[in-house]
């Protein structure tokens, strides 16, 4: 799996990484890639973001 970070994230920012496999999402924090990973539908990835973009 390809894992992305955002285009604003500037040289060693914490930031999310996330990754999409069959439909569903991973959600790892880049600073601790070996520590826990969100796993979201793809009904639930677009309601995040939706959340995410009503509040910018």
């Amino acid at each position: 799996m390809q894992w992305r970070t955002s285009t604003h994230t500037s040289d060693g920012a914490n930031c999310v990484e996330v990754g999409e496999h069959r439909g569903t999402f991973y959600l790892r924090d880049s600073t601790d890639r070996a520590g826990p990973t969100l796993i979201i539908t793809y009904n639930d990835w677009i309601n995040l973001l939706s959340a995410i973009r009503s509040r910018v």
